[in-house]
């Protein structure tokens, strides 16, 4: 967090590691003066948050960030200014929530069979036993001493085709987008440089995010270079988007 504006952050309501309120305290203290709650396919931590950012006086931006489908890669949609009481956003958080559910009861059987037993439980400790995801996962075993680090989780285990993933179905772009806009929020595109796709594929896939209705593209995140933000600025003004920053907060650097 190292600008006033930060659009894309997650807390302990999916699988970061502080809480909301915390989240926005440490933003403040950061001199963040802008900020969204933008938990994994979860309004679960915005009221807190926003109670916690008025008492700052902190500028509170609702928001949500949807797992969605394209061409067999998982991207990432962030909805911005949502009403979390949005018919079609609530139906499609609950259709997401399942998912997740069954996909972390999965990963945790095949960490059996690996002999990573006791790995769900754990998971779901570390999650409050609200839908453990891959990052409470990886979190866990690191903690056992069972992987290097985190990272090392998702290397050897937990990355898309290791011993442990589980692919997910996830929604359309368009059925994402859609839940958003009846939310009364505009839609944003990730980053969209992390996805391991090629620049081809960059470029297709902003091309269709924006034809199906997506509105903005995060053309600043915390993890890129000054070159990669200049290609994103390029993008968005290519396709009229709005522009948006985030960090991609989960957790600070110690932990």
């Amino acid at each position: 967090m190292l600008t006033p504006v930060d659009l894309h952050t997650h807390s302990t309501a999916s699988d970061g590691t502080l809480s909301p309120a915390a989240l926005m305290r440490r933003a403040r203290d950061q001199g963040v003066e802008e900020i969204a709650l933008t938990d994994h396919d979860t309004v679960d931590g915005l009221e807190e948050a926003a109670r916690a950012a008025r008492e700052l006086g902190l500028r509170f931006v609702p928001g949500i960030e949807l797992s969605v489908d394209w061409r067999h890669h998982t991207l990432h949609i962030v909805g911005l200014e949502i009403d979390p009481q949005g018919p079609a956003l609530k139906s499609l958080m609950q259709r997401l929530a399942e998912m997740r559910t069954r996909r972390a009861r999965s990963i945790g059987a095949r960490l059996d069979k690996l002999g990573y037993t006791g790995a769900y439980a754990g998971a779901c400790r570390l999650a409050d036993c609200i839908r453990p995801g891959r990052a409470h996962f990886a979190r866990y075993l690191a903690k056992k001493g069972r992987v290097k680090n985190e990272g090392d989780a998702f290397k050897r285990l937990l990355g898309r085709g290791k011993p442990a993933y589980v692919a997910t179905a996830w929604p359309a772009m368009a059925t994402a987008i859609h839940a958003i806009h009846d939310a009364g929020g505009w839609s944003v595109l990730a980053h969209p440089l992390r996805y391991q796709l090629t620049a081809t594929k960059v470029r297709e896939a902003v091309a269709e995010f924006k034809a199906a209705g997506g509105a903005g593209l995060e053309i600043v995140n915390g993890r890129q270079t000054q070159g990669e933000t200049d290609r994103l600025e390029r993008l968005a003004q290519r396709h009229e988007f709005r522009p948006s920053r985030g960090s991609d907060f989960h957790s600070p650097p110690h932990d």
